[in-house]
């Protein structure tokens, strides 16, 4: 059933094969900066902006650590240890360590190969072997911390499924 190409000496595969490879590619998603649990401008909810940022800021405006502990730098010396309009005293904020990276983006390239070998009558067998993530790149996922913690969504956090092959056989009659 398996001839083979003369001028290669591999293997040709008659047309009951197939091949699909899936391609996914995802930029980082853009996230905004919060202050913590403080409510910087008084009016009763926590998790404000932090000033000078807009939703969405980390990823567009704001694409590194030194651009962040700047605008952190800012809130200190305009804001921190001042009281709001309820009278709340806000909190100084911490620099974010060198070395953090935002959101990163995803990458992954998945392969299928299938076979029909066809038997007697109506009765069919396919074999299909996938390959997910064949090229093994760490896709880092999620952001850490939780929503009442400072800048909770700047260090990502988990990494995506590692490279993962599965084998499938399917009779069909």
């Amino acid at each position: 059933m398996v001839d083979v190409n003369e001028d290669s000496g591999w293997p040709r595969l008659r047309r009951r094969h197939a091949r699909q490879p899936i391609s996914t590619f995802c930029s980082g998603v853009p996230a905004s900066i919060l202050g913590g649990s403080a409510d910087i401008n008084g009016d009763g909810i926590n998790g404000d902006l932090l000033p000078g940022t807009r939703r969405g800021s980390r990823g567009r405006q704001v694409t590194d650590v030194g651009a962040l502990n700047n605008d952190i730098h800012g809130y200190n010396l305009s804001l921190a240890g001042t009281l709001n309009p309820r009278g709340q005293r806000l909190p100084y904020l911490v620099d974010i360590p060198n070395g953090t990276r935002f959101g990163d983006s995803f990458v992954s390239q998945d392969i299928q190969l299938s076979y029909v070998l066809k038997m007697r009558g109506n009765v069919k067998i396919e074999a299909t072997a996938q390959m997910c993530n064949a090229f093994n790149v760490s896709n880092l996922v999620g952001p850490a911390g939780l929503p009442s913690s400072p800048f909770s969504d700047t260090l990502p956090t988990g990494t995506g499924l590692p490279r993962a092959v599965q084998f499938g056989l399917r009779v069909s009659f």
